[in-house]
């Protein structure tokens, strides 16, 4: 029997196998409801544009190492190993920020 004087019980309870559809960037079930899916489809874009993001950042901080490791190598003097290192730190902050957009070319990491 249904609680009339309740009207959450006059509701119709939709059944989940009828209002499920699969999400085309993570192959997920999810629900139909227009709204809801694109919040899910949007955020699985960003997802998968932040793993992008990040394996490209973390090429490009490799190559960095390198670069400031092969000078720090090649450097004996402390004032100057601190001054690579400092300018390491610097440029990896600058690059994050560049790869998440916060910097754009027109309002580079030097003016900040």
């Amino acid at each position: 029997t249904v609680d009339v004087t309740r009207p959450s019980a006059l509701r119709k309870r939709k059944v989940p196998s009828q209002n499920l559809t699969i999400c085309p960037f993570c192959g997920q079930q999810i629900s139909s409801d227009s709204t809801e899916a694109v919040i899910h489809a949007r955020n699985c874009i960003l997802s998968v544009w932040m793993n992008v993001i990040e394996s490209e950042v973390d090429e490009k901080l490799q190559e960095m190492d390198d670069v400031f490791n092969q000078l720090l190598n090649d450097t004996q003097h402390a004032a100057f190993q601190a001054m690579i290192l400092s300018t390491k730190q610097i440029c990896a902050s600058a690059l994050r920020l560049n790869s998440s957009g916060i910097i754009s070319p027109g309002n580079n990491a030097l003016e900040l």
